[in-house]
């Protein structure tokens, strides 16, 4: 691994409830990251993370584990931290090196008691957050139910970068309303093709753009200005303003997918 200033370098804890995905997650981020080129399974009990016994026989972790990839010119130090009441200590000692924070979200159950428990740890310890729309795969995936229940959960603080295409078995692809781009998955392993949003999910992507759009740009007057006035953003300016808003606590990013 080569050697990273510190602008390229994030260090990041995934939290969330226990099932939620967080240890699938991490998993799939070092294969993306090509630290590991086969990706394990919880069931499987050869993840890099949960590598204890007792982890790999309850199925869930206990320790807080750190991992690290590299990823667009970035090195990434991920917590993996435990899910579990039981075991939050790991969560709450990652917050006190980590700048940011994942989420994690079943799409079988939407908002559960410890995701709600967790996302008050990140507020207390004054960490952004994304919010992972995970599982949204599996047969029992409902995305309204969870889009609706993080609706209820983080209130005006919510915009949705992302919304996803068939959830359930057939989950094949998701909506990006800040690229304004349908990026459909060729096969199981995250690989890609970026298309034009299909036509039924267009005013549907456009009324989420515009949403997020004003959100991000809440905290620069120049881009409010540009709001009002009806002019169109940029990529830059839409991520750059949308980066300002997640790093203060402003906004709160949802994205979709399946670890």
């Amino acid at each position: 691994m080569k050697e990273y200033s510190t602008k390229d370098i994030r260090n990041v804890v995934l939290i969330g409830s226990s099932k939620s995905g967080k240890t699938t997650l991490s998993e799939a981020m070092l294969y993306e990251g090509k630290v590991i080129d086969r990706r394990g399974s919880v069931e499987a009990k050869n993840t890099v993370s949960d590598n204890t016994e007792f982890e790999q026989t309850n199925q869930k972790s206990v320790y807080a584990t750190p991992l690290s990839a590299e990823f667009m010119n970035t090195k990434f130090n991920i917590i993996d931290a435990p899910g579990s009441d039981d075991f939050c200590g790991g969560a709450i000692s990652a917050f006190k090196v980590c700048e940011s924070a994942i989420l994690t979200v079943n799409a079988q159950q939407g908002v559960e008691v410890g995701t709600e428990i967790f996302a008050r740890y990140a507020d207390q310890y004054g960490k952004p957050m994304i919010v992972a729309v995970n599982q949204l795969d599996t047969e029992k995936a409902n995305w309204e139910h969870t889009r609706d229940t993080l609706k209820e959960a983080f209130g005006k603080k919510l915009v949705f970068a992302q919304f996803p295409v068939n959830p359930g078995v057939g989950f094949d692809g998701i909506v990006d309303v800040i690229t304004m781009k349908y990026y459909r998955f060729k096969d199981e392993n995250g690989n890609f093709e970026e298309l034009e949003i299909p036509a039924e999910y267009a005013d549907e992507a456009e009324e989420l753009h515009m949403e997020l759009v004003e959100k991000a740009a809440e905290g620069d007057d120049a881009l409010m200005e540009k709001y009002f006035e009806g002019e169109e953003f940029t990529l830059d300016e839409i991520i750059d303003a949308l980066r300002i808003s997640v790093n203060d606590g402003t906004v709160v990013p949802v994205q979709c997918g399946s670890g």
